[in-house]
């Protein structure tokens, strides 16, 4: 491993600290209690705030040919190629420490029922006055 491998693997390591109002927390959720907006402040993109669910890397594989067990020669690689896989992410309004905050999570989350909706209002209209 060179030395810039090194200075890279070390700067990976250390910790993202959130400074709000002159505290600084390694918490995501630190913010919570500060009042501030959760949905782009705090979270990566594409990031689930509740499983951390994010873009992983892996590779797509194109092959030709006609497989053995259908008489043909078999299969060929033709090419490798580098892709991304995205999670399924959603930008919901929920209730997170019992204050209603706009974030983003994943679809799974969503069905797990992590999710708490924020109360649909009551609204009446204002009742018009006599012209």
């Amino acid at each position: 491993m060179g030395k810039k491998q090194k200075k890279l693997a070390k700067t990976r390591k250390t910790p993202i600290l959130i400074c709000l109002y002159g505290e600084c927390s390694e918490d995501k959720y630190a913010a919570l209690s500060a009042g501030d907006k959760i949905y782009g402040s705090l979270t990566m993109a594409r990031e689930c705030f509740f499983l951390g669910k994010k873009t992983s890397t892996g590779r797509s594989i194109a092959r030709r040919g006609k497989a053995k067990y259908l008489g043909g020669v078999g299969k060929k690689v033709t090419g490798i190629t580098k892709r991304k896989f995205k999670p399924n992410t959603q930008k919901v309004r929920a209730v997170v420490d019992g204050k209603v905050c706009r974030i983003v999570v994943s679809a799974k989350a969503i069905r797990q029922g992590l999710v708490v909706k924020p109360p649909k209002r009551q609204y009446q209209p204002a009742e018009q006055s006599a012209k």
